[in-house]
């Protein structure tokens, strides 16, 4: 999934009224969580078999955990969490928060390694300042608990609204606290190290 917007997946329930947000758009997260309603249960075990469906309950409560993170409200979380392209709404449906993905006015590293004439608007020797606000949100990201699995020039982009990086596709958060995590987080920041030439 790549681009400011995450399609594909399960389908959400219709029958239930959508929230609208002026800022975003509804978010293939929800789907996921929503493996908890009985009919998205029996289509995930139908279709992709009950191992399938583990995986989806697990992300949901993993999610679950990150929105108590995201809705701390104070300055400093407010701060990290524009470095990533998903916004949680206090609204709760079913007594889950609502998921979405942060609308980004930008593009992707990829397309601006591509042609970075094309971006004027970013330049190269800005890229090293703004990797290390980013990597300080995954720092800051990591120490809650949660680390993004899948950094790469795809998955970067700059918001030409907040003029920061953000990541995006973070609907399948990594949970930190085992040596495996510990090794996923040291790589994402290599990575992304490379990735911005600092």
């Amino acid at each position: 999934m790549f681009g400011a917007y995450a399609h594909g997946g399960p389908k959400p329930d219709e029958s239930t009224p959508r929230p609208t947000v002026a800022a975003g758009t509804f978010h293939e997260v929800e789907a996921k969580r929503n493996a908890h309603s009985p009919v998205l249960r029996k289509v995930a075990k139908e279709q992709q078999g009950p191992e399938a469906l583990a995986r989806v309950m697990i992300n949901a409560a993993r999610m679950d955990r990150l929105a108590q993170v995201l809705l701390a409200g104070d300055d400093e979380t407010r701060r990290m969490s524009q470095h990533f392209a998903l916004e949680v709404l206090k609204e709760v449906r079913e007594g889950r928060p609502v998921f979405y993905t942060r609308k980004v006015d930008g593009f992707t590293l990829f397309d601006y390694f591509s042609d970075p004439n094309r971006y004027p608007e970013l330049s190269q020797q800005a890229l090293p300042g703004k990797g290390r606000d980013l990597k300080k949100a995954m720092t800051w990201l990591y120490s809650k608990g949660f680390l993004h699995t899948d950094v790469h020039a795809r998955n970067i982009m700059f918001d030409r609204d907040s003029g920061k990086l953000v990541l995006i596709d973070m609907d399948n958060p990594g949970v930190a606290g085992t040596q495996q995590a510990q090794g996923l987080f040291e790589a994402s920041k290599s990575r992304l190290n490379l990735v911005l030439q600092f």
